[in-house]
């Protein structure tokens, strides 16, 4: 199954979002919960701002088997 990490879950990105759960991609979002329109159209939503670039790091490695663990 192809995978896709979001960052951001405005307005901006819900035609993405939209698009990859029409095309069967399972998806994943970093954004702010606040806001976040796009939090109810992935597979995985985390609550963590888009500057976080650690933890945003850290839960690809959970989410993708191509990143070495």
């Amino acid at each position: 199954m192809s995978k896709l990490a979001i960052i951001g879950a405005a307005h901006g990105q819900l035609p993405l979002c939209l698009k990859a759960k029409e095309m069967g991609i399972e998806t994943i979002c970093f954004a702010w919960d606040d806001g976040a329109v796009c939090k109810d159209y992935v597979n995985k939503f985390y609550p963590i701002s888009v500057l976080e670039k650690e933890k945003i790091l850290s839960a690809l490695y959970d989410f993708s088997d191509i990143f070495p663990h």
